[in-house]
């Protein structure tokens, strides 16, 4: 994650920031490419930047009132996507 930026992490786009410079990297090369994704780190796993209603109700519904909170907090429903989303 080196070269990714506090405001990228914090919109929980670091996954995607590192698989369009693998596209990119792939895409200026004619090389083989050998891409290993290996740690030890335990305890960060990033949040997905969106999620289907039905899916955020669900682990809604399985938090405590204290999570529910920070969920609140983090994601708001998008009506204007077809589906809606929460972003």
């Amino acid at each position: 994650r080196w070269g990714i930026r506090d405001e990228c992490t914090d919109d929980q786009q670091t996954v995607a920031i590192c698989m369009h410079e693998i596209d990119r990297c792939q895409d200026g090369t004619i090389g083989p490419c050998f891409l290993h994704l290996g740690t030890d780190k335990y305890g960060w796993r990033p949040l997905p930047p969106a999620l289907e209603v039905q899916t955020f109700e669900r682990i809604l519904n399985r938090c405590s009132e204290a999570n529910q909170h920070m969920l609140e907090s983090w994601y708001c429903r998008n009506d204007n996507l077809n589906p809606p989303l929460y972003v």
